[in-house]
């Protein structure tokens, strides 16, 4: 699944981004899922290993630093302390996976999920590659932590492996992704697959086709719950070279609500929305977000947090029949979209190779290599 053009160039990436800030080695945010309190408390480790190597088109997690597991350990309990609210769910992640222990080591994961254990809420999730999942590692993790819903979130992105290769540079192999959710199972615990709506290189109504096919794939593979994720510009990703060139623009929020749609009946409460808005405040940490117009923006983020609250299918209904003259236009651009992802992925490859200086030859054999997988 390696794609050694777009890995190339997302480890320039990674090696010119700016590292995180040092004084913030723990974070917590909230909102409302599922009718009730959310809480995620993020801890700084040295990041992704993926995204390291050379990762996803999208990620910027942090490029982060080592620091003592006693240290993060004792900042996590701190801030723990500090939620003086019933909690629904909780959440405690490091930039990249729980499980890769050239991240979190084993001894620091078991004191986590030892604090999780203690701490009063209904369900508690982390999350982690899907090739850093085994038996021993999950089933461990389920005794420390033995009165408490479990679920584990794995990126998928995409269950289209050409998009997960030539778009993503995901480097998974969906065998690994289903042998997790299996593994996840057995232990009895419950799995999460995050979906990603706007990948490079896909007109706008491709993007939603694949998120929607996406989504069915994973509910189909018997995931409990599916998380669409539609994609903002981050700086320091491959994403935002191509935005800053003209080659990226995020979708419509109108795309979210056709992705919701379109999911079959029999799954509509199993399919669930993040990150539809910014939720850093630190504007620097996003350039663009998807979007509808000024008319109507405050009003949609404010119904789709009922459909994060609730999963109530009628609030997508309402968005569905909701009039806006900016919802117009993107029907008739979807319309009017003749733009194949075989077309943008030659564009978007080549105004790569002139931004980061790779020879014209080697960015041609990288996009003939990528239509000739997508014909067959």
């Amino acid at each position: 699944m390696e794609n050694v053009f777009l890995k190339n160039i997302t480890r320039e990436i990674y090696n010119r981004r700016i590292g995180l800030d040092k004084t913030q080695k723990v974070f917590c945010r909230y909102e409302r899922v599922d009718g009730g309190v959310f809480a995620e408390v993020w801890f700084m480790t040295r990041g992704c290993k993926h995204d390291r190597d050379g990762g996803c088109t999208m990620c910027n997690y942090g490029k982060g630093y080592q620091v003592s597991d006693d240290e993060i350990l004792g900042l996590i309990e701190s801030k723990l302390a500090e939620i003086n609210m019933p909690l629904k769910q909780l959440v405690i992640s490091p930039s990249g996976s729980m499980f890769d222990e050239e991240e979190v080591s084993h001894y620091l994961r078991r004191e986590i999920f030892k604090l999780a254990s203690k701490f009063e809420c209904e369900k508690f999730i982390t999350e982690t590659r899907a090739d850093t999942i085994n038996f021993e590692k999950l089933t461990e993790m389920k005794q420390l932590i033995p009165h408490k819903n479990i679920a584990i979130e794995l990126g998928l992105e995409s269950a289209n492996p050409w998009v997960l290769k030539y778009c993503v540079n995901k480097n998974l192999n969906l065998e690994d992704f289903e042998s997790a959710v299996r593994l996840i199972k057995q232990a009895g615990l419950q799995v999460t697959a995050n979906v990603s709506l706007g990948a490079p290189f896909m007109s706008e109504r491709e993007q939603i086709e694949d998120a929607v096919d996406s989504v069915k794939w994973a509910l189909e593979m018997e995931v409990d719950t599916v998380v669409v994720f539609p994609i903002h510009v981050k700086p320091g990703t491959l994403v935002s070279y191509l935005y800053e060139s003209g080659g990226y623009n995020c979708v419509s929020l109108w795309s979210l609500v056709q992705v919701l749609k379109e999911v079959e009946e029999k799954f509509k409460y199993r399919v669930q929305i993040s990150w539809y808005k910014n939720y850093y405040d630190n504007p620097k940490k996003i350039l663009l977000s998807p979007n509808t117009c000024d008319d109507c923006k405050e009003e949609v983020i404010h119904i789709l947090d009922d459909y994060k609250n609730s999963c109530n299918t009628e609030i997508i209904d309402k968005l569905h029949h909701y009039n806006c003259h900016c919802k117009g236009d993107w029907g008739e651009k979807l319309k009017d979209s003749n733009e194949k992802h075989g077309n943008l992925i030659m564009m978007g490859y080549q105004m790569l190779g002139e931004t980061f200086g790779i020879d014209r030859d080697m960015v041609k054999q990288a996009y003939e290599e990528a239509l000739t997988e997508l014909i067959k």
